[in-house]
C-alpha cells in the first residue's frame, strides 16, 4: 500500500489536460506519474492517437504549464504534497524548463512539513551536484531522516551509499553493510532492495556467492513489482544467460513491465512478438507495444517499428511509415537508425547520395561500425562524396578495429588495391580471413581468390575452393564467378568450359558484372555453349551498365567493327 495520496494533484492535472490537442501534455503526465495516477492508460492512448495524426503543439497550446501553475498555488498556500510536486516538475523539466534551484527550495519547504519523498529526491539532487556542489553528507542525513520516519526507500538508499562507496570521500565500498541495509529495506517493503540483494548474491559482493539464491531474490523482487528485476528476468529469459532461452517467459516478464508502463519492457516485448522466435509471432500486438514505447521517446522502439514497416515483418508493409520512424530515431542520435536512414537514401529513383553519406558520417561518429564501413566505401568509390583514399582507409580501419565484417572486408580490399595505404597482400589476406571467419560471404570469396592465386598466403587451390563454397552457400555471386574462372582456366582442375558457363550464368543472374562479362565472352566464342552473338551482346551490355570498363571497351570495339568481336578467354587475375 502506498504511503502517499496524490489523487488531488492527479485530478488537478487531468482536469487541465484531459482533452488537450497537444501530445507534449500527455508525455509530461506519463513522465510525471503521480502516485496511483488514475489516467495513465488514457494518457498513453491519447498520445498514440495524436502522434498518429501528426499533431504538434503550437506555442500557446500546451496545458501542462497551467496545471503546474495550479499546483504552485497550492504549494504556496502550504500544501506539502504540492510542494513536493513542484520540486519534482522543476527538477525534471516536466512541462516547464528545468530549474534546480527552485526545485531544491520547494523540496526544503516540503521537508519542513515532514514530506518523506522530498527527503529522498532532494538527497538525489545533492548527490548529483547538478546546480550546486555535491553534498554527500547532507544527502546521507536526508536518507537517514527519511528512514527514521518510516520511508523504506531511505533505508535502501543508505544501503546503496554503502555498497557503492558514494558515502566515502575515497570511494571505499562496504558491500557487507549495504547487504545488511538492503535486507532491512526489503523487510520494510522496498521491492528494489530485493533486486540488489539478488545481484549481490550473483556476484558474491559482501556475501558468499550463491547463484540460485540470487535468482530467487530477483524473482521475488520482480513479483513485488520492481521494474529493474522484471527487466532483468525478461533479458535473462530472452538471451538464455541463466540456461536455455525461453521466449515465452521473456514475453511474460516484459508484458508485466509493459503493462506497468515501463518503456524498455514495452519495446522489448514488441521485438519478441515481432521476431516470433520460440513464441507465436503477433505483428498487431508488436506494433501496439512498440508504438507505445516509441511515442514516449524510445529510439530502440522507433527504429524497430520503422524496420517492421519497411520490411513488412508480420505487419502491412508501409515504407512511408517506416522511413518516418527511422528518421525520428536518427534525429534522436540513434547510430543504427542513422545508418539505416543513409541506406534508405541510397535507394530508389529519389535517392540522395550526398544525404546518405552525411547520415553515414553521423552514425560513424556515434560509433556505429557498420556505418563506418559504409562511409569508408563511399569514400572509396566516390558515392555521395569525393573519392578520398585517406578517409576511405581511416573509416575502414575504425570499423575493422571493432570487428565489423564489412569493415574488415573493405580494409582488405584497400590493402590489396593500395588505396589509401601501401599495397600489402599479406595484410589484405589477414583482413579477409578475419571477416571470412565471421561468416561474411564477400570476404570468403576474396579469401578463396587469395588462396587460388597465392596472394598474401601460400597458394592452396583446395583451401581456396573450401572458402569459395562457403560463400556460394550464402548466395555470393562473386564466388560463383571465381569458380567459373577456375573451371574455364583449369586451375587445379581439368578445363571444363561447359561447367564454367553454368557458374558464370549463376553469377550473371545474381547481378555480378564480371560474371556477366565472362558469360558474354563464352557466348561470343561459342566455347562451352552454343555461340549466340545476341546473348553475348545482351550480357555484355548488362556488365557495361554496371560500370565494367572491359565490357564497355568490348562493346565499343564491336560497334566500331559492326560485328561481335571474338576474344580469347582471359586468365584469372585479382579483381
Amino acid at each position: 500500500m502506498s504511503l502517499y495520496d496524490d489523487s488531488p494533484i492527479d485530478a488537478l492535472i487531468w482536469n487541465a489536460i484531459g482533452d488537450s490537442p497537444c501530445p507534449e501534455d500527455f508525455r509530461a503526465y506519463l513522465d510525471h506519474r503521480p502516485e496511483n495516477a488514475a489516467h495513465l492508460d488514457e494518457a498513453l492512448d491519447h498520445l498514440v492517437e495524436l502522434d498518429d495524426s501528426d499533431a504538434t503543439c503550437a506555442a500557446d497550446t500546451p496545458r501542462y504549464p497551467a496545471a503546474i501553475a495550479a499546483i504552485e498555488a497550492l504549494a504556496s498556500a502550504g500544501n506539502a504534497t504540492a510542494q513536493f510536486h513542484m520540486g519534482k516538475v522543476l527538477g525534471n523539466g516536466l512541462g516547464v524548463p528545468i530549474d534546480i534551484g527552485r526545485s531544491i527550495a520547494w523540496y526544503r519547504l516540503a521537508i519542513l512539513q515532514g514530506e518523506l519523498r522530498s527527503h529522498i529526491n532532494l538527497a538525489g539532487t545533492l548527490l548529483a551536484g547538478d546546480a550546486t556542489p555535491a553534498d554527500i553528507a547532507e544527502a546521507a542525513a536526508l536518507y537517514a531522516k527519511a528512514a527514521d520516519l518510516g520511508e523504506p526507500c531511505g533505508v535502501f538508499q543508505l544501503g546503496w551509499l554503502a555498497a557503492t562507496g558514494r558515502n566515502q570521500k575515497d570511494g571505499r565500498r562496504d558491500p557487507a553493510r549495504g547487504f545488511e541495509l538492503f535486507h532491512r529495506a526489503w523487510e520494510a517493503g522496498e521491492p528494489v532492495a530485493g533486486y540488489w540483494i539478488g545481484n549481490m548474491l550473483l556476484a558474491g559482493e559482501g556475501v558468499r556467492r550463491d547463484v540460485e539464491l540470487g535468482r530467487e531474490w530477483i524473482a521475488r523482487a520482480a513479483e513485488a513489482g520492481c521494474i529493474d528485476a522484471i527487466r532483468q528476468l525478461g533479458r535473462e529469459s530472452e538471451n538464455g544467460r541463466w540456461g536455455k532461452a525461453d521466449a515465452e517467459a521473456a514475453a511474460a516478464w516484459y508484458r508485466r513491465g509493459a503493462e506497468a508502463g515501463d518503456i524498455e519492457c514495452q519495446a522489448r516485448l514488441g521485438l519478441v512478438l515481432l521476431e516470433g522466435e520460440g513464441i507465436a509471432r503477433d505483428g498487431a500486438q508488436a506494433v501496439h507495444w512498440l508504438k507505445r514505447a516509441a511515442v514516449r521517446g524510445s529510439v530502440f522502439a522507433q527504429r524497430t517499428l520503422g524496420l517492421a514497416y519497411l520490411w513488412g515483418i508480420d505487419v502491412v508493409r508501409n515504407p512511408r511509415f517506416g522511413r518516418q520512424w527511422i528518421t525520428r530515431a536518427a534525429e534522436a542520435d540513434d547510430p543504427e537508425a542513422c545508418h539505416q536512414l543513409g541506406r534508405l537514401l541510397q535507394e530508389g529513383d529519389d535517392s540522395n547520395l550526398t544525404g546518405a553519406a552525411q547520415w553515414f558520417e553521423k552514425a560513424a561518429r556515434l560509433g556505429s561500425s557498420s556505418a563506418q564501413a559504409s562511409l569508408g566505401l563511399c569514400y572509396r568509390i566516390g558515392r555521395g562524396v569525393a573519392p578520398d583514399p585517406h578517409s576511405a582507409f581511416k573509416w575502414a580501419q575504425l570499423a575493422a578495429l571493432q570487428g565489423d565484417p564489412k569493415g574488415l572486408h573493405l580494409l582488405g580490399r584497400l590493402y590489396q588495391e593500395g588505396y589509401g595505404v601501401e599495397a600489402d597482400f599479406v595484410a589484405a589476406a589477414r583482413q579477409f580471413m578475419r571477416a571470412a571467419q565471421r561468416g561474411y560471404a564477400p570476404a570468403q570469396a576474396r579469401l578463396g581468390r587469395c588462396y587460388l592465386g597465392g596472394m598474401g598466403v601460400d597458394k592452396d587451390v583446395a583451401e581456396g575452393m573450401v572458402w569459395l563454397q562457403r560463400a556460394i552457400a550464402q548466395g555470393n555471386a562473386e564466388a560463383s564467378t571465381i569458380v567459373g574462372q577456375v573451371l574455364r582456366d583449369g586451375i587445379g582442375v581439368a578445363v571444363n568450359a561447359a561447367e564454367a558457363a553454368e557458374w558464370f550464368l549463376d553469377a550473371a543472374e545474381k547481378g555480378d558484372a564480371i560474371g556477366q562479362r565472362e558469360l558474354a565472352l563464352l557466348y561470343a566464342d561459342g566455347w562451352g555453349l552454343k555461340q549466340d552473338l545476341d546473348e553475348a551482346r545482351r550480357w555484355m551490355e548488362k556488365a557495361a551498365a554496371q560500370g565494367d570498363e572491359e565490357a564497355r571497351e568490348w562493346l565499343a570495339k564491336a560497334d566500331a567493327a559492326s560485328e561481335i568481336a571474338v576474344s580469347p578467354a582471359p586468365t584469372l587475375v585479382p579483381a
